[in-house]
């Protein structure tokens, strides 16, 4: 194997593990915004019981707001599913403040409302998990299927207009040894 060719594998083998890397910064980012919004949906339900009406954040002030509109877009912007995310993301936000202020109101009289807005929540959140699950798949199959495709093309054969260049084995004269001292000497 000629000195390019393993070069050329070990850029394949580059190019497959930043993207592997890639992979498991998006995992590790969308788990930790599953595990935001169950911190938020358990910091909702304490308002909810201490009913003191102090609102959370909405869904452009948290984490994965700003995410959406940053690096989450540059990464997934072209994913068929990240255009999803905003709506249930929305609701969960939307829903918990609304049942926050239902309860600093009057909890016992509005107790219907307050856990319907929370089950419309806890459906959001679901729909959002899944999106985020979706997303990552494709997103996974995308740069597998790029992965695959940059080895093709990497593999393919030289086109007429490409040199190819191959050297000749150099015969060698078993009459002929040279001390390897001799041949730094020169």
């Amino acid at each position: 194997m000629q000195f390019s060719d393993k070069f050329r594998q070990l850029k394949d083998q580059a190019a497959e593990n930043n993207i592997n890397a890639t992979n498991i910064v998006s995992e590790a980012f969308v788990s930790l915004v599953k595990l935001d919004h169950v911190i938020f949906k358990l910091n909702g339900y304490k308002e909810i019981f201490a009913h003191s009406g102090n609102k959370l954040s909405d869904h452009f002030s948290c984490r994965l707001g700003k995410w959406v509109v940053g690096d989450g877009k540059a990464r997934f912007g072209h994913n068929v599913m990240f255009p999803q995310i905003n709506e249930p993301h929305a609701r969960v936000h939307e829903c918990i403040n609304s049942a926050i202020e239902l309860a600093k109101q009057d909890a016992l009289a509005h107790a219907d409302a307050i856990i319907e807005k929370c089950t419309y929540a806890e459906q959001g959140s679901v729909k959002l998990f899944g999106i985020f699950k979706d997303m990552i798949e494709i997103a996974q199959k995308e740069t597998s299927g790029n992965i695959r495709s940059s080895k093709v093309e990497a593999n393919k054969a030289p086109q007429k207009d490409e040199k190819v260049e191959e050297k000749a084995p150099q015969e060698t004269d078993s009459t002929s040894v040279q001390d390897p001292q001799e041949e730094e000497k020169k």
